[in-house]
Parts: structure tokens; C-alpha cells; sequence
């Protein structure tokens, strides 16, 4: 190996070792903080409500929040809105924008860890013929949408964190509709048998296959699901 050679070797493997020594050198990317609704798709019932949650993951400690949450008002609707159980039960409040609201709260304790509730929220239909709405979080990131602790050296100002917005989706589900997509059909006769012969059977929304409304799903469920799979004009009464 010639002079000029070996030099070229001990550049290359400068180059490595530095490149592997900023490397080590960078510290771990700590996990996101995550706001997110529970369930992502809520279902809600042909004559009722449903209730989703807003929920936060946080690694870093948070005592304040706020965002925007926007759906399409010609399908779905957020009637109301309530912090009962969540990080700022007292020091919270929401407001109706038509199309989206606007919720916040902070509170004298900063939080962390998972499954931290914000808010409750109630979501109905408006639409005719079923509804389907996204549920988008909006608002200028660290102005309307944030969340942020205690400040970092630099009072009075909070500490605004960085986090990961899970957008979800409402959906309105007729009753007989168990497997939830939006029809009733010979699937869904096929869910009801399968609960009716086992109680354990799971169900992602039971009360839409005890569609005779007597509290219980049975053999006169599945009878009646079958009717309606056959004549999409047959009224079913869930509860």
C-alpha cells in the first residue's frame, strides 16, 4: 500500500469514528407527547348521543391545553362538552362555533403519564339518511392547539410542548347495523346468531342487535335482523 493510500485509510476511518462519536453523543428522542379522542370512531346511535373522549398521553409534565375540534355540521353536532374527571375539572371552559368548538383548561397541578383525561364530549346526528363526520383538531399549532407546563428558566412564560394530534371520526349507526358499515345484511344476521348462542361473543355495539329492545340479544333478534336483511323497509326498535 502506497503512502498516499494508507493517508486515504486514515481519513475514512477518522471520518467514522467522529461520525460515531456525535452519534452516542445525541441524546434519546423521548416518546411524543399524544392527544387523541377514545374511541377514535365513535358510533352513535340512530335516535341518541354518544360520548368520546379527549384523552392526552404526556411524557412531559402538563398543567395547561387547548384546541379546536372541527366536523362537518351538516351530518354531526357537539352538543355539549364537560372536563368532569379530567386534569382541569374547575378551571376549564368550551365554546360553539358552528362547525367547530374551541376547549381549554388549566389547572394549579401539572400532570403526567397516560390516559389523562381533557375533556368529554357529546356528539349527536343531524344528518338524514345517517351521518359520517371526520373530528379534526385545528387551530394554529402553540396558539390555539397546545399543551404546556411550567416554564423553563424563562418566567413568566409556560413551557409549550410539542405533541402528536390523533384526528378521529363520528359515525351514526342504524339499529340492526352490528357490524357497523353502514347497511344491514345478511352479515349482520350472522353476528346476532353468533351473540344469541354466546353471550361472550363480542360486539362492537351490542345495543344494535338487540333490535326487539327487551334487553337481551336472542333468537327473536336474529329473526328480525333477517327480516330486515331481506326487506330493507322493516322496521327494527332498538332501545
Amino acid at each position: 500500500m502506497n503512502i498516499k493510500s494508507r493517508k486515504y485509510n486514515i481519513r475514512i476511518k477518522s471520518i467514522m469514528f467522529g461520525t460515531l462519536v456525535l452519534l452516542l453523543a445525541v441524546p434519546a428522542v423521548p416518546a411524543a407527547n399524544e392527544v387523541y379522542l377514545n374511541p377514535q370512531t365513535v358510533y352513535i346511535p340512530e335516535c341518541g348521543n354518544a360520548t368520546v373522549q379527549l384523552l392526552l398521553n404526556a411524557t412531559d409534565r402538563v398543567d395547561t391545553w387547548s384546541t379546536m375540534i372541527g366536523f362537518d355540521n351538516k351530518s354531526v353536532n357537539i352538543t355539549e362538552v364537560d372536563f368532569t374527571g379530567g386534569i382541569t375539572p374547575t378551571n376549564a371552559s368550551w365554546g360553539y362555533h358552528g362547525d367547530y368548538v374551541y376547549l381549554g383548561g388549566v389547572s394549579l397541578d401539572d400532570r403526567t403519564g397516560d390516559r389523562l383525561v381533557l375533556a368529554n364530549l357529546t356528539v349527536e346526528c343531524v344528518g338524514e339518511g345517517g351521518c359520517t363526520s371526520d373530528l379534526n383538531f385545528t387551530g394554529e399549532v402553540s396558539v390555539e392547539r397546545l399543551i404546556a407546563g411550567l416554564p423553563d428558566g424563562n418566567p413568566p412564560h409556560g413551557t409549550i410542548h410539542s405533541a402528536e394530534w390523533v384526528n378521529g371520526t363520528a359515525q351514526g349507526v342504524d339499529c340492526g347495523d352490528v357490524d357497523c358499515d353502514g347497511d344491514v345484511d345478511v352479515d349482520d344476521v350472522i353476528e346476532t346468531y353468533k351473540r344469541a348462542c354466546n353471550p361472550g361473543y363480542s360486539l362492537n355495539q351490542p345495543w344494535t342487535a338487540d333490535v326487539d329492545c327487551d334487553g337481551d340479544i336472542d333468537v327473536d333478534d336474529v329473526i328480525e335482523v333477517y327480516k330486515r336483511a331481506c326487506n330493507p323497509g322493516y322496521e327494527l326498535h332498538c332501545c
